[in-house]
């Protein structure tokens, strides 16, 4: 079994950011919020799965290097554990995975893949 959920979000990396603390657990919050939202529907069916594998892809106009990439996606990541009903720490048989695509001029999203390595056949995989 596969899902696949994509939702618009501008994703922001917090370790770089400036501003008030405040300002930025808000959004932090509210990333984390409305992936859980998205999310909770879709994923049921994987709560007692394990092992998992979670592709979660930024698309952006510009690329940012590896690192950032997965401080962008961080809030996401525990918005999709908390759907999930597990902690994002990937001892509970969870593999996270980031990537990155291209998208056009002022798009911003998230796309948020799931399976079940064990039950996809060779020519399903990512």
């Amino acid at each position: 079994m596969r899902v696949v959920v994509t939702m618009p979000m501008q994703t922001r990396t917090t370790s770089n950011a400036r501003g008030h603390w405040r300002v930025l657990h808000k959004i932090a919050k509210a990333q984390r919020g409305a992936t859980k939202l998205v999310c909770t529907r879709p994923l049921r069916g994987f709560a007692t799965v394990r092992p998992l594998c979670v592709l979660l892809t930024r698309i952006a106009p510009r690329r940012v290097d590896e690192g950032t990439e997965m401080d962008a996606l961080k809030h996401v990541r525990d918005g999709v554990a908390d759907a999930l009903g597990c902690a994002d720490t990937g001892r509970d048989g969870i593999t996270w995975l980031g990537a990155q695509e291209r998208g056009a001029v002022r798009e911003h999203a998230v796309r948020i893949e799931v399976w079940d390595p064990n039950s996809l056949a060779t020519d399903d995989a990512p």
